[in-house]
Formats: structure tokens, sequence, C-alpha cells
């Protein structure tokens, strides 16, 4: 955690300075604030008045000693009392995460069946999936030790917890079954071809209990834990041909049609849809049952690709190629807040939520070539591409008390952000230029172009809104990568092989949000191993991150919670960053029968 405000604790209760005005009280967050940004009120107008709130500018700070990493797990008998509980769950207890950290099941059953006709040159194929996965995760939100926060609610004799903290137990099942027939042409000839159909069904049920409200304040379980549950069938037609016009010349030609049926459902609470909602939202007004299905729509998407290979000698291959792609996320709807009170319908309209999404898309020129070179001992490959990328997706969330119940609510969805131009190039080379010396040479820029971007939690913060967006990069990902691998083998005796191998990557910075205000560094992570080997017996000694590199890996930007809840509302004040694994060394034993 690296907080741009600094949290006290002043005899049990939250003391923040850049509210109070006063320092009294224990540190238990400092500030690492560097720069104060002249953002909106709610980031929805460019003609709001602007706030000035303090933020972290530039690189992300190397985390303060002795407060980060520190969350509140303590698991007892209370803990053990909410998690039994099964009422408004997506997964049975049995199941379920017994304290704090993550328990996931994953069953995954497949049957792939092919049959050839005789030497007619026609293969069918049918390819058939199930899976079901479950996880339960219980997590600290706050993420720091709060410990020193008295909870006043906490009695001997009502046994809640002594202090404030922020538990929620996220849970999650997925389920979805799958068949796919085709017919594949191919006799050797010039021309090659197939033809399928496919059909997925895919349904998602979720919750998310509020543990914080059960453990401090013995607030009992709300049906709305229980999160509206997601279905889509998809039914799709699809072909390809080959057809080699030259020797020299081969076009390839695919397309599929696709059709995607999404529901949207009422989640635990039941669901009435006012005539003024159903109006706003293109909904049929009316009153529906919890977990019921309510409203669904087909999107319907035309999916080409071409691509033209050249081989201008034995030894090189020159390609273009064409796409177009569409994603139709099952979670198209954001329907959890329609049950909620006014206040949360509000939160919701504030950070511009709609309850139907559109799907996102994607047109891509890509070209590129292959081959080899020095009798095959490099072999290389490259490529450049450009895609435009529309009606992207962007999760949107908002963390405040509500008026009406008096208790935390998170509102959250998914919203239509705006389009980016992306264009790249990537390299590829393995070599051995000497017998035993391998060398692996890989290299990418991936820069982005944002050309329209909305948010309001990201307005609200960095005060950047509408066109002041365009020309940013996409946040989250790297522009440069690279990757360099050597190795050399070598034998002691006949039968005693030895090899010394190292591996160097390298990330460039990530941004952490579309703004371009703040982000982590890059990283660059050395690997080395020495090893022998006899007769399927290996030892080999290794290193990872030889220099210890401790740069993170992942960011992402989240609001203050403390027992006031006075930031919450607020901007982001604070960075969630990942720490790598440190230097490692270590020995490894195998044999190969």
């Amino acid at each position: 955690m690296l907080s741009a405000y600094e949290i006290r604790a002043n005899n049990g209760s939250v003391n923040i300075p850049y509210l109070s005005g006063s320092t009294a009280g224990t540190v238990i967050v400092p500030s690492l604030s560097n720069c104060n940004i002249s953002g909106y009120t709610t980031g929805v107008s460019s003609t709001e008045a602007k706030v000035s709130r303090p933020f972290i500018c530039g690189a992300a700070p190397s985390l303060a000693a002795g407060f980060s990493p520190a969350q509140n797990t303590i698991e007892d008998a209370l803990l053990a009392r909410i998690l039994a509980n099964g009422a408004s769950r997506a997964a049975s207890p049995s199941k379920s995460t017994k304290g704090y950290g993550l328990v996931r099941q994953y069953y995954h059953l497949h049957l792939n069946v092919d049959y050839e006709l005789g030497d007619t040159g026609v293969t069918l194929t049918s390819l058939t999936g199930y899976n079901n996965e479950y996880y339960s995760q219980l997590a600290d939100l706050d993420n720091y030790d709060s410990s020193l926060l008295r909870n006043a609610a906490a009695t001997t004799a009502n046994g809640l917890r002594t202090f404030w903290t922020f538990p929620f137990l996220v849970e999650r099942r997925n389920k979805d079954f799958s068949q796919e027939v085709r017919a594949t042409y191919d006799k050797g000839g010039a021309f090659k071809a197939m033809l399928g159909a496919s059909y997925l069904k895919t349904e998602v049920e979720s919750d998310l209990v509020s543990v914080a409200n059960e453990e401090q304040f013995g607030v009992a379980r709300s049906a709305g834990s229980l999160s509206p549950p997601g279905k889509a069938e998809t039914v799709g037609v699809f072909g390809s041909f080959s057809y080699k016009l030259t020797d020299a010349l081969t076009i390839n030609a695919e397309a599929r049609y696709q059709r995607d049926k999404i529901f949207a459902f009422v989640g635990g609470r039941s669901l009435t849809i006012s005539s003024a909602i159903a109006t706003q939202y293109g909904l049929t007004a009316g009153t529906y049952a919890p977990l019921s299905s309510f409203y669904n729509r087909t999107y319907e998407n035309f999916l080409p690709r071409v691509i033209v290979n050249y081989d201008v000698n034995p030894d090189l291959m020159v390609y273009a190629s064409f796409s177009q792609a569409a994603n139709v996320s099952i979670g198209s709807f954001n329907t959890a807040f329609l049950s909620g009170t006014a206040n949360e319908i509000a939160a919701a309209q504030g950070i511009g939520l709609q309850v139907v999404t559109e799907p996102e898309k994607l047109d891509n020129y890509e070209v590129g070539m292959k081959g080899k070179l020095f009798n095959g001992r490099v072999q290389f490959s490259a490529a450049a591409y450009m895609a435009d990328w529309k009606n992207q997706y962007n999760n949107r969330t908002n963390i405040f008390v509500d008026p009406a119940t008096k208790v935390a609510a998170i509102v959250s969805g998914v919203a239509n952000s705006g389009g980016t131009r992306l264009k790249g190039i990537e390299l590829d080379v393995n070599a051995e230029p000497v017998d035993g010396l391998i060398l692996n040479i890989s290299g990418s820029i991936n820069d982005s172009d944002i050309k329209s971007f909305a948010d309001p939690s990201i307005s609200k913060l960095t005060g950047i809104i509408g066109d002041g967006f365009k020309g940013n990069q996409l946040p989250l990902t790297s522009k440069y990568s690279a990757n360099f691998g050597a190795q050399y083998n070598g034998n002691l005796t006949d039968n005693i092989n030895w090899f010394v191998r190292g591996d160097l990557s390298y990330k460039s910075r990530q941004f952490v949000d579309a703004g371009n205000l703040t982000w982590i560094k890059g990283r660059t992570q050395v690997n080395a191993r020495i090893g022998f080997s006899r007769e399927g017996f290996t030892l080999e000694a290794f290193a990872t991150n030889l220099f210890n590199d401790k740069n993170y890996t992942a960011v992402a930007q989240n609001n203050i919670l403390d027992p006031s809840f006075a930031l919450a509302g607020s901007a982001f004040g604070y960075l969630n960053v990942a720490l790598p694994e440190l230097r490692t060394f270590g020995v490894k034993a195998g044999y190969r029968f």
C-alpha cells in the first residue's frame, strides 16, 4: 500500500491530518504524496469546480518500512461462525475458504473425436468440453494494519471484533458446456477447406459478503450479498479455405458468424423497475423475483480474417493479414445497482454505468516475415501490426456510506470507455552461431494511442477529461519489452553432459491509469542456471532475480477506507502494488525413467 494520505490512530479513534489539521495520534498509514492534483468534484463534466487533492505523481516510491505489507487476518470463533453461514452464498461453506486466503477448485472434461472418410480427404471432428470452477476468497480490503482503531460497537457481551477492519468474502462459480463439429478437406493439393458450427453455454453465480458488517456491527447478512447471476448462449457458424495460387503465393480466408444471447438477472433482492428507470435504460417496468431473468439481448457479429503468404525463396516467407474481432462479455449488463437503494442507483449513475453495454470491437492489420539464415543456424520471425480498438471495456467502482443503511456500499460495473489505436513491432531470433552455444533474442514495441476515453473516477482525480486523454498510452501494460537468453552445452565425459544458461528479461514502465501521471518503473530481471546430466539424472543449481530487482510487477489504485469513510467517496487515495520475488538460490535434482 502506497498512500497519498496519512492515517493516525488517536486513542482508538481515526485521525486524518489532511482533513482535521491535527497530527495527534500514532501513524498507522504514512503519506507518500509528492504532489497535489487539481481534479474535479465528480469528474463527469469539465464545467465542475476543481478540487486540489494529494496524490503520488511520477514513479511509485519505495514502500514505507514497517507499514506495508500489513493486513488484519485474525481467524477466530467469530470469523468461523460467519464463514459457516451459507446464506446468500454462491458456494457452500464446506467447499469454501475457512479463513483469509483463497480456495479454488476446477473440473475440466473434454472429448475430441476425429473420423476420416476413406481417401476422400475429408475429416469429421467433434469437440466437446465441460468446465466447472468455483473460488472463494476472504481478503482485508482496507489493506493496512488497523488494529489500533477501536470498534465502539464491540462489547464483552456481544463478542464483536474489538477493532475496525474491512474484510469481504468474494465467491464465484463458473460453468460452461461447449460442442463443436467441423469438416475439413485436405488431399494435399492446392485447395484446402473447413466448415463448422459451435455452441457454447456459460453460467456464472457470485456473491460479495460484507464480513466487516457482520463481525463488527452484528448486522444480519443481506440477501443483496448474492450478485446477479450471468448466463450466455453462443451459436456460431464458421469456415475457411486455403488456395495455393502459385508455388509461392497462398491465400487463406476465414469467417465466422456468431450470435451471442446474453441474459440479465436480478440479484438476491427482488427488483422493482419503475417507469422512470425503464424509460431511462430501455427496460420493461415491473417487479421481478430474486435471481430471475428480466431482460436479454442478442448480439450478432461477422468476423472475417484474410492472410496472404508469399515464399520469397525456400528460406524466407512474408505475409500480410487483416482480421476483425468482437468481445461480447457475459458481464455485458450492469444490473446489481438496480435493486439497490436510491443512493446506490445514484452512485452508479455518478460513475456513468449503463445497464446495457456494447461489444468491444477490433480491426487488426499485420505484416511479417519468417525465415532462416546461414544454413539454418539462425531462425527468425518479425511482425508489425496496427489495430483499432473500439468500445473498450473498463471497470468502474464507487465506495460510499449509504445514508439509507448507514453502512458502506460498493457499486461496480463495466462501461464502454472509448477507443485506442494500437501499433507495434515484434522480433524473435533463435541462433546457434557455434556448436553448443544457443542464443534466444526477442523484443517488442507495443504502442498505444488513446483516441477517446471517459471515466469519472480518473477525471475526478487527475483533472483530465474529454480530449485531454488523447495521445496518452493505455495503462497497466509496458510499451517496450525484451528477452535475451544464452545457453552453452558441453560434455565432461562420454556420458556426462553439462550446461550453463542465463536469461535476461526487461519490461518498461506501466502507467496506473489513462491520465498517465503515475507509473511503476520498468523491471530488468536476470536468472541463471548451471547443471549436469548423466543417463537420465540431472543436478542443477539456479538463481532467480540474480541482481535483486525490487521494482513492482503490477499496480492498481483504490479508495482509502477507514472507520469514518471520509475518503471513501473521494478520489483514489492510494496505490496497490504487487511485489516481486526477491533473489532466490536453489538446487534441483531430477531423474527421468
